[in-house]
């Protein structure tokens, strides 16, 4: 009888936690962007909880770019693609931050609740997806080095959608000397194949779509009458903003 009385009293228990009530929550996300930045993120009680809740949010990302590949810079900002939170009783917004990366597609994130050691995340749950569209280059940094044959160019940037078709570099002239500026673009033909390797290989996925293009110049003497040179890098997607270096 005893024993039965136990049986009855641990369903009860058993009753008892299966009839806990799915917490209403929503993902509060921006719909969309851009790259390299660090958007906030927030999961939302529908209404303040007479107990704390807990719970993890989980980041997936699916890309969108011509050459595919995932961004491992695509994370919150505790350097994972899972954070945890918890909420004391009476709160209702948790936040946190992510690193949107520099490939174009599409970051989703699910949240899971718990509550009182039980399950209390709503069916479906709280989600959301965050697009980072496919964009002109960017170049974030334009660097000379002067060779024994003349100089190079190291033009670092990203594309998110992992491709780059032409670059254009217009060469003026120092203050005090006379020349029509000289424009070298390197076509479609030169230039995607070698992009398209790096982007291909193995090396560069940890990158996202950044890179560094290295292009060698030979000059003769009148390469000390150059003042600078402005870069353009093209995709399917358009033209990046110029980027600009003194020479020495």
């Amino acid at each position: 009888m005893k024993a039965a009385c136990a049986v009855l009293t641990v369903a009860g228990l058993a009753a008892s936690l299966a009839a806990q009530p799915r917490i209403a929550a929503r993902m509060d996300c921006p719909a969309t962007v851009e790259a390299a930045q660090q958007p906030r993120v927030a999961l939302v009680l529908e209404g303040p909880q007479a107990a704390p809740v807990s719970g993890r949010l989980t980041l997936t990302f699916t890309h969108n770019a011509v050459n595919g590949a995932d961004d491992p810079a695509i994370q919150f900002s505790n350097g994972s693609r899972t954070a945890s939170f918890t909420l004391a009783a009476g709160s209702t917004r948790a936040e946190a931050a992510l690193q949107s990366g520099t490939v174009a597609g599409s970051i989703r994130i699910t949240a899971a609740l718990e509550s009182a050691g039980a399950d209390v995340t709503p069916s479906p749950a709280p989600a959301c997806t965050i697009t980072l569209a496919r964009a002109a280059p960017v170049i974030t940094d334009l660097r000379f080095e002067r060779t024994g044959s003349g100089f190079n160019l190291y033009v670092t940037g990203y594309s998110t959608p992992r491709q780059v078709l032409e670059a254009r570099y217009r060469f003026l002239p120092k203050s005090g000397y006379q020349w029509q500026p000289i424009e070298i673009v390197l076509p479609q033909e030169t230039l995607s194949s070698r992009f398209t390797d790096w982007f291909r290989s193995g090396t560069s996925a940890q990158y996202g779509s950044q890179f560094t293009l290295l292009q060698p110049f030979t000059a003769d003497q009148n390469f000390y009458t150059i003042g600078s040179v402005v870069v353009t890098l093209r995709n399917a997607e358009g033209l990046s903003a110029e980027k600009s270096v003194t020479f020495p």
